[in-house]
């Protein structure tokens, strides 16, 4: 291409750096790099480099006006909420924004700095201790041994279509209600082919809300969300596959215009499930995922990253794999099993611990189907464990207790939810019909009062007299004896005492 009236031609522009993003992050994971990479990165560390980052002093700005602290982060997809776009820029929300920061940054503050012109020569500079980077290789391996790489292989490079996958642990139910039917119409084919979930997590009540899509993968439920949510709402999708990323962030603008917005209310963060840091604390009404917690090495960190940036009251509603049973080495470390959402499924008790010690005190049930393993091969291994896919609401509430308590508290459901106006399934368990008052334990209250769904219900009650566990959802009094079998006799002196 000529550039210049001096006939200078280029026939093709290349740059070195050593900013761990893209295609050379995925050879570094390819080639079992990474951890040695990001471990020099970090040890060389330079302090003296920060006043002349690029972040400081530049900005970024995308093809359609968005803002970015640098280039590194357009490329992640980091955008700066403090000013949204050129429309919105000003330099004094400029000058008092928060840098947004990811494991790449190190790339530009190793030894003499600068993506560009930095080394790898070591500095006498400590490694930065206060919080420590993630990379592809930190993540790739838990107790099983399965490594991200594989899995993005298996989901970026194996898997073409839906008809590919070999279990139905992440295929679409078909029962799907007919208006979130309509809202796939206004879905990307693209997007639509090269999805693979397991059903589709639409939490109700979400208008204006802030949503997050844990493993958006090609963006089928983030542009779904971008539709239920409204223009004033936003949905974020963050994935960690490349081939995936492309495909949802090509057709950003298509749905915008499809659903009537000035501008897309949609976001597509390239990264770890395991470190949210692109998002901020305290900044998101619903986390979402579809069959994706399973494939994390780190599952604990993954839930300890949705409880930090939900907002009090929010809700992390989602749809998994489960097991009866802790799984075999072997199956663990099956890259198919892996792929196909079952060899990382959690033991359904583990689960439910892991939930409560991360501050999700009461994690409720939704729904859940057997999982049917359509591949002789893989069933026989399998065997004879059992899976499920469930869907689940956990809550970020803190006053709610280790069982369901009874307050003789009752709400009435008023009406007026989108699509569930004539009644609305909190869980299994409890249906609340409109106009219908319902005595409720103290967890659902809260469940109800203190989050999105208070201006649907009516609320009777408080906290003053405790009336015991509450008999429909708590547990009773565990003892055998039952004071009726004893009233009014002698207790025998063979009784046992204090």
């Amino acid at each position: 291409r000529r550039l210049t009236p001096e006939g200078i031609e280029f026939s093709g522009l290349y740059v070195l750096n050593n900013m761990p993003l893209g295609r050379f992050l995925e050879t570094l994971a390819k080639e079992g790099k990474c951890e040695e990479y990001m471990t020099r990165l970090a040890e060389s560390f330079n302090p003296a480099t920060l006043a002349g980052l690029m972040c400081r002093e530049q900005l970024s700005v995308a093809w359609d006006g968005r803002i970015y602290d640098c280039d590194f982060n357009l490329a992640v997809g980091l955008e700066q909420p403090a000013c949204r776009t050129i429309f919105d820029f000003s330099p004094e929300l400029w000058l008092q924004r928060t840098i947004r920061t990811a494991a790449h940054c190190f790339g530009c503050t190793a030894a003499t700095g600068s993506s560009c012109t930095g080394s790898l020569t070591s500095v006498s500079a400590r490694r930065r201790e206060e919080r420590p980077m993630v990379s592809s290789q930190e993540l790739t391996v838990d107790s099983a041994g399965m490594d991200l790489a594989a899995i993005r292989r298996y989901y970026g490079e194996i898997l073409k279509q839906t008809g590919d996958l070999q279990t139905d642990a992440c295929c679409t139910v078909a029962d799907m209600p007919l208006w979130l039917r309509r809202a796939l119409t206004n879905v990307h084919t693209e997007v639509l082919d090269r999805y693979y979930g397991c059903g589709l997590v639409a939490p109700e009540a979400v208008e204006g809300c802030t949503v997050v899509d844990l493993g958006c993968g090609s963006g089928r439920d983030v542009y779904v969300l971008a539709q239920l949510v409204g223009e004033q709402g936003r949905v974020i999708g963050v994935d960690m596959t490349p081939e995936q990323v492309a495909v949802a962030r090509r057709h950003r603008a298509w749905h915008a215009h499809r659903h009537g917005y000035r501008e897309p209310n949609t976001e597509i963060i390239e990264g770890f499930i395991e470190d949210l840091s692109a998002i901020a604390d305290a900044s998101t009404d619903i986390v979402i995922s579809n069959c994706v917690l399973n494939l994390s090495p780190d599952k604990p960190r993954v839930l300890r990253e949705v409880f930090r940036i939900l907002k009090p009251g929010g809700e992390f509603y989602f749809s998994d794999v489960y097991a009866d049973r802790r799984l075999s080495w072997d199956i663990r470390n099956n890259e198919i099993l892996w792929g196909e959402c079952l060899a990382g499924a959690l033991y359904w008790m583990d689960f439910l611990s892991l939930a409560k010690s991360t501050g999700f005190r009461d994690p409720r049930l939704v729904t859940d189907r057997t999982l049917a393993i359509n591949n002789p091969e893989l069933a026989e291994l399998l065997a004879p464990a059992k899976f499920w896919s469930a869907t689940w609401r956990l809550f970020k509430l803190d006053m709610l207790e280790p069982i369901c308590e009874d307050y003789g508290q009752v709400v009435r459901y008023r009406g007026g939810i989108a699509e569930r106006d004539p009644g609305f399934h909190l869980d299994n368990h409890h249906y609340f019909e409109k106009g219908q008052s319902v005595k409720v334990c103290s967890n659902t209250w809260h469940m109800l009062k203190s989050t999105r769904f208070a201006p649907y219900f009516d609320f009777w009650g408080d906290e003053k007299i405790h009336f015991g566990a509450f008999t429909d959802c708590g547990s009773v009094v565990p003892f055998k004896g039952r004071h009726d079998d004893i009233a009014g006799s002698t207790i025998s002196g063979s009784a046992g005492c204090c």
